[in-house]
């Protein structure tokens, strides 16, 4: 047996972690299409195919008074939409890094993308928009499809699509608490 004693490997530098050249690109590839779609932000009718000739005031005149008599309340929706989707986008990362293909956040994912659908939504109850909220241009051929104009605020539907599934599935695990395992409740949630 020796006496000698060895000195531990010297701990090798910690590197730098980089990032991967693909978050980059598709976070410089989001925020082009994202200024694309600013730069074609426009608000009023400017399209012959949903534009009234007859009328040339700017904006429309309104049919009802204002709601108690503010009237921005378009400015505070697009506010509050823009506000309100950075947090969800924010959270959206920090959930999936923490818990990454989580089924509450894989559906508030596409529940979120699932707006690229709604002019044809919109084509088939004829819903309309007020054309004075922030939208793309009504040519556009899929946005053409919307009886009137396609805002952004659309964006924020997620606020009402997945708004429901956290109380309901509050209201079923209550449920599911009384009833045995082989119940209706647990065999068709």
């Amino acid at each position: 047996m020796t006496a000698e004693q060895t000195a531990p490997p010297a701990a090798a530098p910690a590197q730098p972690r980089k990032g991967s050249p693909w978050v980059w690109a598709w976070a410089a590839a989001g925020f082009a299409f994202l200024a694309f779609l600013l730069a074609n932000a426009r608000t009023g009718l400017e399209s012959d195919r949903v534009r009234n000739a007859a009328v040339t005031e700017t904006p429309a005149p309104r049919p009802v008074p204002v709601l108690f008599g503010f009237e921005h309340w378009l400015g505070v929706l697009e506010a509050f939409t823009v506000v309100v989707m950075v947090g969800i986008i924010i959270a959206y990362v920090v959930a999936w890094r923490r818990h990454p293909y989580h089924p509450v956040l894989l559906m508030g994912i596409v529940t979120t993308l699932i707006v690229w659908q709604d002019p044809i939504m919109n084509w088939a109850p004829f819903a309309v928009y007020n054309p004075e909220l922030h939208h793309l241009p009504e040519d556009w051929p899929l946005v053409s499809l919307s009886p009137t104009v396609e805002p952004f605020v659309v964006l924020g539907y997620i606020m009402f699509y997945l708004a429901p599934y956290f109380p309901g599935i509050w209201l079923l695990r209550k449920i599911q608490a009384r009833r045995p395992v082989d119940s209706f409740v647990w065999r068709h949630p």
